[in-house]
């Protein structure tokens, strides 16, 4: 299921380097993040609810049902949040944002290291970390973005290389 927001970071970098005025890269921003919030309900409800109700279709084991249900809402959470950071962190790639996107995976990676360790490791642990790096990430890229969006996107590698 996490794969499936895949297309809305290529959408980010095929369509915005190449919009001609600001109003169609507005336009485009705001498609990817419907796209990307409508990818992370379905698939955070399906991810919640299918261990719920019906977890012998992911394993015959019936001695991990009950461990998947208990962590059924942190994998419906973390989806949620994967469609957002996906379509965020599209938009930052294709404003060339490189140096940010770098600083903010370190900062979430140390963050989460320390949040793994906090937790022990614990099979709850371990999904919430999955929500807390998810979280995380969303919540650092929205606020990139928010804070500069009236930066105009660069012009297509291609165009820059050739000029």
């Amino acid at each position: 299921m996490a794969f499936t927001s895949a297309p809305l970071e290529q959408a980010a970098l095929t369509f915005l380097p190449r919009a001609r005025a600001r109003w169609e890269a507005a336009g485009t921003v705001q498609l990817l993040f419907v796209l990307g919030l409508a990818d992370g309900l379905l698939g955070g409800a399906l991810c919640a609810a299918l261990p719920l109700a019906a977890p012998q279709l992911l394993t015959r084991d019936a001695a991990v049902w009950p461990l998947m249900a208990q962590i059924a809402p942190q994998a419906g959470a973390a989806m949620l949040l994967i469609g957002l950071d996906i379509s965020a962190n599209g938009v930052l790639l294709a404003r060339r944002d490189y140096g940010y996107i770098a600083r903010s995976y370190a900062i979430t990676l140390a963050s989460l290291a320390a949040f793994l360790a906090w937790s022990r490791g614990s099979l709850a642990g371990v999904w919430w970390s999955i929500v807390f790096f998810f979280g995380a990430r969303t919540a650092q890229s929205l606020l990139r973005l928010a804070t500069r969006r009236s930066e105009p996107l660069p012009p297509p590698i291609a165009l820059a290389a050739s000029e």
